[in-house]
């Protein structure tokens, strides 16, 4: 309790606290107290929607139920606080690790991530999905790393976990949408009857070998006769990986 009391409020490299912790978070005896504190003005709803935990759970929760360790952690991730601090009050609410801003030199090209999901199994897109969020990429990385025009990458979510090692679920695939066939054997964006996917594509004969790196998954083909139902989104020249 003495503990709890006598909270230790460590900065972070810019100085500042979180929101809805800054005042009264370090005053919290119990786990639903600091949860209040992260909840702050925000309804149940909302709190349990920015946590992706259900409402009737955080409920329970803000009522003094104790969560099992993988919530707590899932809402400290979210709250970017310290998950020791909240599930048992020792310490700061503020993560201790180094917080660093990289600036590139050059021009920077700001990439659209569209809200669709391509996976390495089954999925869906279309260039009206909307787009969730921009990643900054300077020019000279993408013409020299990822051997792509600046102008014509996008940033698409991935699931699934068929092409590990090389691309994980939950990373976004980089991908150069001035490549619209599989001339050359390499990893590509597509959709084929309804579904897509990203996988590596590679002819053998009249054939379109679908493959994954994964070898637990089975490779399928595609035949010549079909190819005109394949349309290729583009060549998958990065990913970047989501922490």
């Amino acid at each position: 309790m003495a503990k709890d009391q006598e909270l230790n409020k460590t900065l972070t490299s810019n100085g500042t606290e979180p929101e809805n912790v800054r005042d009264n978070a370090g005053n919290s005896d119990s786990f639903q107290e600091r949860l209040k504190a992260l909840q702050g003005a925000m309804s149940v709803s909302e709190f349990a929607r920015k946590c992706g935990i259900g409402e009737s759970l955080m409920r329970k929760y803000l009522s003094g139920a104790q969560p099992g360790l993988d919530k707590a952690a899932q809402i400290a991730e979210v709250c970017d606080v310290s998950l020791d601090w909240l599930a048992t009050g020792r310490g700061g609410p503020q993560r201790l690790e180094a917080r660093m801003t990289v600036q590139p030199i050059g021009s920077v090209r700001r990439i659209p991530v569209y809200q669709a999901v391509l996976s390495m199994g089954h999925g869906s897109f279309n260039e009206e999905s909307p787009v969730n969020e921009f990643i900054d990429i300077p020019d000279e990385y993408i013409r020299v790393h990822l051997k792509a025009s600046p102008t014509s990458v996008v940033g698409v979510h991935m699931q699934g976990d068929s092409m590990e090692p090389t691309l994980f679920g939950g990373d976004i695939a980089i991908v150069d949408c001035s490549v619209n066939d599989a001339e050359k054997d390499d990893v590509y964006a597509f959709c084929f009857d309804g579904g897509c996917y990203i996988k590596r594509l590679q002819w053998a004969g009249p054939r379109l070998l679908v493959n994954s790196d994964n070898q637990a998954y089975s490779p399928w083909h595609i035949d010549k006769q079909d190819i005109n139902r394949l349309t290729i989104i583009g060549r998958v020249a990065g990913s970047i990986r989501k922490t």
